[in-house]
């Protein structure tokens, strides 16, 4: 039997402890996922003051020498 890896403690090296927030949401996805957005979807999520977004790189999870990229979004 195998056992799951809490999202946290797998990408522990994207979070950030944000002492100033009572709360914070994170959303990683593909880079391509996020391209397929609408622009007028995209410019709502870059516009918005509150929410930061990052390209990241991630391990595959089918290959962890392989790197994904990705788009890390922090609110």
């Amino acid at each position: 039997m195998w056992g799951i890896e809490h999202p946290l403690d797998v990408y522990s090296y994207l979070f950030k402890e944000e002492s100033d927030k009572e709360f914070s949401i994170y959303g990683l996805m593909r880079k391509g996922k996020y391209d397929s957005f609408s622009d007028e979807d995209r410019k709502i999520i870059e516009n918005d003051k509150d929410i930061s977004i990052e390209e990241v790189k991630v391990k595959d999870p089918n290959n962890p020498a392989k790197l994904i990229e990705s788009i890390l979004i922090r609110g």
